[in-house]
């Protein structure tokens, strides 16, 4: 075998790790998104029931790259409304319909309703939320595996016809 079918040989086992690498890193997206916005509505849940603050001022003192990078936290730190924030965050996040449609049905009636009721609507989209990331986290698992034999299996078809 020459030198440069070896050099080739590595080069596609190399593209396939990095393959496989940013598919796993784009999928884990969605579970780290799942996880910013569980925390979040974990920090206003206290402020909304301790402090009874508005609306507007809930995010302060909360912080999380997963919700910094899709647009939320600069949205609300702008000035926007939950709604307003989430609708500008809806289209840059990963994760499923599902999970888009139970927080943008829970930030749209954020602020609508007497503090139990809130609370009430906060503990459900929690709870929803959670089931929703323990699916996500097990999925992920799955797609790992079948990803990383994906980009291998492909990678060792290529080299045989390349020898």
């Amino acid at each position: 075998m020459s030198i440069l079918k070896l050099v080739a040989i590595v080069m596609i086992m190399g593209v396939a790790i990095v393959c496989r690498g940013a598919y796993v890193k784009f999928i884990s997206r969605s579970l780290e998104e799942y996880r910013g916005f569980i925390l979040y509505l974990e920090h206003i849940e206290g402020r909304i029931g301790c402090y009874l603050e508005h609306g507007d001022s809930l995010y302060e003192g909360f912080s999380n790259e997963a919700l910094s990078r899709c647009g939320f936290l600069g949205a609300l730190r702008d000035g926007k409304s939950h709604k307003e924030a989430f609708g500008i965050a809806e289209h840059e996040l990963a994760m499923d319909a599902d999970g888009k449609r139970v927080l943008g049905d829970f930030f749209r009636s954020l602020g609508t309703g007497y503090l139990e009721r809130e609370l009430r609507a906060l503990e459900l989209t929690l709870e929803r939320l959670r089931q929703a990331e323990k699916k996500q986290d097990e999925e992920l698992i799955k797609r790992v595996k079948v990803a990383s034999a994906v980009c291998i299996c492909t990678a060792l078809g290529i080299v045989l016809l390349i020898i």
